[in-house]
């Protein structure tokens, strides 16, 4: 990766996945992160992130994830309906929450166009796709691209 000098070729680079069953219809999102020593040693990891999921703690409340993804808890209710108890200890319940419906960008698609057609902004897609803002070209995506949209169907005035 550009952040990351080569790694020598008795370290290679580590990979992690963050959800415990990944499943191979989910795409990921990669992502290096690099640790600089204090001499001369570095270190990098390229994590892949699950798209449309997250991994709820013990006593979170669909309230409280619903809140890091600026959005209704209804909206994370109905995007998981094995959840049958929605005010409490959701990670009790499940081990892995869906967080919005997969959508593969198609030739001529743009961020602002997805945006409009889901009824949801482009700082919504952003934040579901974080990926996105970090390749500095936010509305031109690559035809076959898997990204994370949350429709908005629960929408506030």
């Amino acid at each position: 990766p550009a952040c990351c000098p080569p790694h020598p070729a008795d370290a290679p680079p580590s990979s992690s996945l963050l959800s415990p069953s990944a499943a191979a219809d989910r795409k990921v999102s990669p992502y290096d992160h690099c640790v600089v020593g204090q001499r001369t040693a570095t270190r990098c990891v390229t994590i892949s992130v699950v798209r449309c999921r997250y991994v709820p703690r013990t006593r979170e409340s669909l309230m409280d994830i619903a809140f890091l993804f600026q959005t209704d808890w209804i909206q994370l209710w109905s995007l998981n309906p094995d959840i049958t108890k929605p005010d409490f200890g959701v990670g009790d319940e499940v081990s892995i929450l869906n967080t919005g419906h997969l959508y593969q960008v198609g030739s001529g698609d743009y961020l602002t166009g997805i945006a409009y057609k889901m009824g949801v902004t482009v700082k919504s897609l952003l934040l579901h796709n974080a990926d996105l803002a970090q390749s500095g070209s936010e509305d031109t995506l690559p035809t076959g691209k898997t990204i994370c949209v949350m429709p908005s169907s629960c929408k506030r005035e």
